[in-house]
C-alpha cells in the first residue's frame, strides 16, 4: 500500500477555507477508500485459504506479513487522522446542510435583486431626469419670486390703470349713441357728397378741356395788355406833353394877362387831358388784374 497524504490541520470554517478543506478531504477520502478496498480484497483472498489449506495459506501469510507490518503503522498513523477527518467531514456536512437553504435563499434573493435592478434602470434614468428638472426649477425659483414681488409692487398701479380704462370705456359707451347718430347722418349725407364729388369731377374735366383755349386766350390777353401798356405809355407821354403845353399856356396867360375865356379854355383842355389819362390808367389796371387772375 502507498502511504496516505497527511491531512491539513483544522482551521476556522469560513466558506472559502471550507471549500478548500472539502476538496482536500474528498481527495483523502477517495485515496483512503481505494486503500481499504485493496485491503479488503487481500483479506477476502486470504479467508478462503484458511482451514484445510493451511499449508497453502502460510506462504500467503508470510507474504502478507511484511505488508501487514508495513500497513499497521500506517493504519495507526491513519486512525487519528481518520477520526479528525471524520469530525471535519461531519462538521462540514452540518455547515453545508445549514448553508444550503441559506444559499438557495441567497441565490433567489440575488436573482430577485437583479430583476429589480433591471426593472429599476429605466425608472432610475427617469428619476435622474426629473431630479435635474427639479434642480433647474429650484434654480429658477429665486428669480420667479423676485419677479412675483415686482408684479405685486406693480399691482396697485395696474389696478389704477384698469379703473382708468374702465372709466374711459364707460365714457366711450356713453358717447357711442351720439357717434352712431353722427355716423347715420354721415351715411345719409354720403349719396349727396358722392353726387357733389361726381359733379366736381365733371367740372374739373370740363375745366381741363377748356384749359388749352383759356391758355391761348391768356396769351392773347397778355399780348393785348402789352400793346395797351405801350399805348398807355404813349398816351402818358402825350398827356405829359399836353400838360407841359397847358402849363406853358397858363404861364403865358398869366404873364400876358389873357382874357378870362382863354384861361377857361385852357383849364377845360387840361381837365380833358387828365380825364383821358385817368381812363387809360384804369384800363391798364383792369388788364393787369385780369392777367394776374389767369396766372393764378
Amino acid at each position: 500500500l502507498s502511504p496516505l497524504l497527511p491531512p491539513r490541520p483544522r482551521s476556522s470554517m469560513s466558506e472559502p477555507a471550507a471549500k478548500v478543506d472539502q476538496q482536500e478531504l474528498c481527495s483523502n477520502q477517495e485515496e483512503l477508500c481505494s486503500k481499504q478496498e485493496e485491503l479488503s480484497s487481500k483479506q477476502e483472498e486470504l479467508c478462503p485459504k484458511q482451514g484445510p489449506n493451511e499449508e497453502e495459506l502460510c506462504p500467503k501469510q508470510e507474504e502478507l506479513c511484511p505488508n501487514e507490518e508495513e500497513l499497521c503503522p500506517k493504519q495507526e498513523e491513519l486512525c487519528p487522522n481518520q477520526e479528525e477527518l471524520c469530525s471535519n467531514q461531519e462538521e462540514l456536512c452540518s455547515k453545508q446542510e445549514e448553508l444550503s437553504p441559506n444559499q438557495e435563499e441567497l441565490c433567489s434573493n440575488q436573482e430577485e435583486l437583479c430583476s429589480k435592478q433591471e426593472e429599476l434602470s429605466p425608472n432610475q434614468e427617469e428619476l435622474c431626469s426629473k431630479q435635474e428638472e427639479l434642480c433647474s426649477k429650484q434654480e429658477e425659483l429665486p428669480s420667479n419670486e423676485e419677479e412675483l414681488r415686482s408684479d405685486e409692487e406693480e399691482l396697485p398701479s395696474d389696478e389704477e390703470e384698469l379703473r382708468s380704462d374702465e372709466d374711459e370705456l364707460r365714457s366711450d359707451e356713453e358717447e357711442l349713441p351720439s357717434d352712431e347718430e353722427e355716423l347715420h347722418s354721415d351715411e345719409e349725407e354720403l349719396p349727396s357728397d358722392q353726387e357733389e364729388l361726381r359733379s366736381n369731377e365733371e367740372e374739373l374735366r370740363s375745366d381741363q378741356e377748356e384749359l388749352p383755349s383759356d391758355q391761348e386766350e391768356l396769351r392773347s390777353d397778355q399780348e393785348e395788355a402789352g400793346s395797351n401798356q405801350q399805348e398807355a405809355g404813349s398816351n402818358q407821354q402825350e398827356a405829359g406833353s399836353n400838360q407841359q403845353e397847358t402849363c406853358s399856356k397858363q404861364d403865358k396867360a398869366v404873364n400876358t394877362s389873357d382874357t378870362e375865356s382863354e384861361h377857361q379854355e385852357v383849364i377845360e383842355r387840361a381837365d380833358e387831358v387828365q380825364s383821358e389819362i385817368d381812363k387809360l390808367n384804369e384800363q391798364a389796371a383792369k388788364k393787369g388784374n385780369r392777367e394776374e387772375g389767369w396766372g393764378q
